[in-house]
């Protein structure tokens, strides 16, 4: 009977890479892609969430260190069984690529949101990124469709605009790459233009590469400087350069996954070698988005919800940078870091020459929404409970102007 039993987990309904196009039923990807154009002569209202891909229960259960610290473990009898639970069931599922955690607040965040966006007010949604658990399986894909396209088919009510996350593994030149862009086809760099802002989607996979989804951090690097920051010996500008340049909008809001300060799991990235010459890319991007005056970055990442400000001077006045860090779409949230190694974080991006402020967080499962007007942006950060609109509640409100 055992024997029988891993031969199902095994080998019967086990995850293969593929190609989306070639295994998913085309009608499930034939989503709605663009705003009637008279959309764009005025100022939107859309809906902003992150990180909601399916997780491993190995990881989520048995290996998080939370679990081993709690009361209750000492509770022999109740609770490391269940954690055995996690790693047998987890651990399976992690070798066949399946990943088994989330799916039950994944869906209570979209039935949310698929109530706000049937009220008629939403444009549109925009995403920070890792969609899927592993772009390069066709079977991922073909789950996410199914519950945004088909079950809650926000998608085919008002367009999806995703910031590629790390997960999504568009970089991977096999499957990633060719899937992605199947879904969402040219979604790494673009921008979409209103009455009184421009809101620029990047690609952060520019800047890490922990797969190792490029062939050398050489080629990476030349796509950073082609698409991002072109630098000081360049004769030619980069594609987002040329998009701050051309700007007349009264504001900008960047959409990328990373964010450029958190203080979560991923407060360091920038200091360790997941690509190259990272601090210096960190300042390179700040330098730019203040000496254009991006008033808003919104990135995902962290699973939490999170406010920063920057604060910088610039031809003798005061600006602020805003940071919103949105990633409660369902995978599971983690703990907020202490206090007191927040205060070191911000000590030392301060050694750095950058002034943040950290406003508000939340280790919330969440969505946002982000109404524009001449006045300014408004943002609403609304907390997932019970999936159930009517009991929503608002984490946080705040305007950027």
């Amino acid at each position: 009977m055992i024997i029988q039993l891993f031969v199902v987990l095994f080998t019967g309904s086990c995850a293969k890479k593929g190609f989306v196009s070639e295994s998913v039923r085309p009608e499930l990807y034939d989503i709605k892609s663009e705003l009637p154009a008279s959309t764009h002569k005025r100022n939107p209202t859309f809906l902003v969430y992150g990180d909601h891909r399916p997780s491993w229960r190995v990881q989520e259960g048995f290996l998080d260190k939370r679990n081993w610290s709690r009361k209750r473990l000492f509770l022999f009898p109740v609770f490391l069984p269940v954690l055995l639970f996690n790693a047998i069931f987890g651990g399976t599922a992690y070798l066949r690529h399946v990943p088994d955690l989330g799916s039950e607040m994944r869906r209570k965040v979209l039935n949310q949101i698929y109530d706000e966006v049937r009220k008629g007010d939403i444009d549109f949604i925009a995403h920070t990124g890792d969609i899927v658990e592993n772009g390069t399986y066709h079977t991922q894909w073909e789950d996410f469709l199914i519950e945004a396209a088909v079950e809650k088919p926000v998608m085919k009510l008002v367009p999806y605009y995703p910031a590629p996350g790390n997960h999504e593994r568009h970089n991977e030149q096999v499957y990633g790459r060719h899937n992605y862009d199947t879904v969402f086809p040219n979604s790494r760099f673009y921008t979409k233009k209103f009455k009184d802002v421009i809101l620029i989607f990047l690609d952060s996979g520019l800047i890490f590469d922990p797969k190792g989804d490029f062939s050398s951090l050489t080629v990476q690097d030349s796509l950073y400087r082609k698409y991002l920051v072109s630098g000081p010996d360049s004769k030619k500008s980069s594609w987002l350069e040329e998009q701050l340049a051309s700007a007349q909008e009264k504001y900008k809001i960047i959409l990328i996954h990373h964010p450029l300060f958190s203080y979560g799991k991923h407060s360091r990235d920038w200091d360790e070698t997941l690509g190259m010459n990272l601090e210096q890319k960190r300042r390179e991007l700040t330098q730019l988005f203040m000496e254009y005056n991006v008033q808003l970055i919104i990135a995902g990442h962290e699973h939490y919800y999170e406010h920063n400000v920057l604060n910088y001077l610039k031809e003798g006045k005061n600006y602020n940078m805003h940071i919103l860090v949105t990633g409660g779409g369902g995978t599971p949230v983690r703990p907020l870091i202490s206090f007191s190694k927040v205060d070191k974080w911000l000590d030392m991006d301060m050694h750095y020459g950058y002034e943040v402020d950290m406003v508000n967080r939340a280790e919330e499962y969440h969505y946002c929404i982000v109404s524009v007007s001449e006045n300014g942006i408004n943002i609403e950060v609304i907390k997932v409970d019970d999936g159930e609109i009517e009991n929503k509640i608002i984490l946080d409100e705040f305007l950027v102007q």
